[in-house]
């Protein structure tokens, strides 16, 4: 199991580290979003609230299997391989080894689909649970709610952060299976999924005062985070 710090000190390590690559870590971090983000425009006005309103005519799994298409494909391909390559960019400049073109890693080695592959397999088990929350929750009844609620929204947690190292370890060896990546984020994961997310919780605040500054501010705190 990893032994994770605590919120306090990572932080503190954070800003440490920010210190001298602030700037460049902002770089990377705003074309990984760009690059990562970009699928959304592609959506059109498909959101949620349309999934659940077309659920009631009947185009509830048309509407679904759309989203979850595109989603997987674009993750498959492009946000996925650049999460990856900002995860090394990170990791390596612990020993000051970072440089911007890291984040392409994935795309320029013969591994390029393997890495794709890990990618789209953990959403692909995310996506499975989160299916039957979104289609209860179309059904407006509040026995489906309650068990949306009760236990398919921690079970999307669970899986969520059991595989939110995968991109690190990914990052950190490059050469890894997909089975053994699953595996290993996994294991790293026991026993930390609550420390992680109070970690990402703990950015709540620092995000909503980011979002007052017209939303600007949100992109100084991303590297930091």
């Amino acid at each position: 199991m990893l032994d994770i710090p605590s919120i306090v000190k990572l932080k503190f390590n954070a800003r440490k580290q920010l210190r001298t690559i602030y700037w460049p870590s902002l770089l990377v971090c705003l074309v990984s979003i760009l690059l990562g983000g970009y699928y959304i425009g592609s959506l059109g006005r498909l959101t949620l609230f349309e999934i659940l309103d077309n659920s009631v005519s009947g185009g509830f799994f048309v509407s679904i299997y759309y989203y979850i298409a595109i989603f997987i494909l674009f993750s498959f391909f492009i946000s996925g391989p650049i999460a990856i390559g900002c995860a090394r960019y990170f990791l390596r400049s612990i020993t000051n080894e970072q440089k911007f073109t890291d984040i392409f890693v994935a795309f320029r080695t013969k591994r390029y689909m393997v890495i794709a592959s890990i990618v789209a397999l953990t959403q692909i088990i995310i996506i499975a649970v989160i299916i039957p929350g979104v289609f209860l929750a179309s059904i407006q009844d509040i026995n489906a709610i309650m068990v949306t609620i009760l236990f398919i929204l921690p079970a999307i947690l669970s899986l969520a952060y059991s595989y939110r190292l995968i991109s690190y370890v990914v990052a950190q060896n490059p050469n890894i299976g997909v089975r053994e990546a699953l595996r290993t984020s996994w294991k790293l994961a026991s026993g930390n999924r609550w420390k992680l997310l109070k970690l990402d919780l703990s950015f709540g605040g620092m995000y909503i005062l980011a979002a007052l500054v017209f939303g600007v501010g949100i992109f100084f705190v991303i590297p930091y985070h």
